[in-house]
């Protein structure tokens, strides 16, 4: 691998990650090893100015009174949303009832009542900084959400999508013990919402994190046992391929 290639690759996390003296050096060894010239020096220019502008936070809305909710990780009584609101990336907090769960409202649009809540500061060295989080996932703010006035399904294939993905996630639930539960969809949909914490610091003490993240093992695993439960119904070749390339993009989806 070229050394200037991988020179651009740490310029460009060094920018996301707002990490100024990288930049600065990797800059400089970008020019070193690429040997200098004006239009490669544009290039990069224009290049910077890309990652510069993706990597800053949007203006924080000011009214944030209807979202679309993405995503959801429940902890007791309280559940954080990942959300949009007027074209934005944020962060929604509120308190569930014993009648719900939370997560039904994922691939929906509601009409809310918020309170903004502050980014806390990191509190010691090497301890969670929020700020630094807010800024790299690029969430434009923080919010505590007093009322769900209503709520309605969000039209297009990807709110869609998030629906289907609630309803298996749910009938896992329903069908396994909460043990076998967890890893189903650990493995097949890269879901923790129902790891404890005893489960999370042994996974934190074998290193073994990773293994609950939609990776390319988890895809090769799929693939392989497909192929080979097509086989087994003796199936041909071609037409094992064709259903392979079909279902891994609705999978994806």
């Amino acid at each position: 691998m070229p050394l200037h290639a991988l020179f651009v690759l740490l310029l460009i996390v060094a920018i996301k990650e707002s990490i100024w003296w990288l930049v600065l050096l990797m800059l400089f060894a970008v020019l070193k090893s690429w040997s200098f010239s004006i239009g490669r020096l544009f290039f990069l220019f224009i290049l910077s100015c890309l990652f510069i502008g993706m990597g800053h936070l949007s203006p924080e809305p000011h009214d944030v009174s209807s979202v679309d909710i993405l995503s959801g990780k429940r902890n007791g009584d309280r559940i954080r949303y990942e959300a949009e609101s007027n074209g934005q990336s944020i962060l929604l907090t509120a308190t569930i009832t014993e009648e719900e769960t939370g997560y039904e409202r994922i691939g929906h649009s509601c009409r809310v009542n918020t309170e903004p809540l502050d980014v806390r500061q990191q509190s010691n060295a090497g301890g969670f900084d929020e700020q630094q989080f807010m800024h790299t996932h690029r969430y434009a703010g923080k919010w505590e959400v007093r009322s769900f006035d209503s709520c309605h399904r969000t039209p297009g294939y990807a709110a869609e999508g998030r629906r289907v993905r609630e309803v298996w996630l749910k009938r896992i639930e329903e069908l396994l013990p909460q043990k076998q539960a967890f890893y189903v969809e650990a493995l097949v949909f890269g879901e923790d919402r129902l790891m404890d914490q005893v489960t999370l610091e042994r996974f934190k003490k074998f290193g073994l994190l990773h293994a609950i993240v939609i990776s390319g093992s988890h895809i090769a695993f799929l693939v392989f046992s497909l192929l080979y439960v097509l086989r087994k119904i003796r199936m041909t070749k071609e037409k094992r391929l064709d259903i392979v390339l079909i279902l891994l993009p609705i999978y994806g989806w």
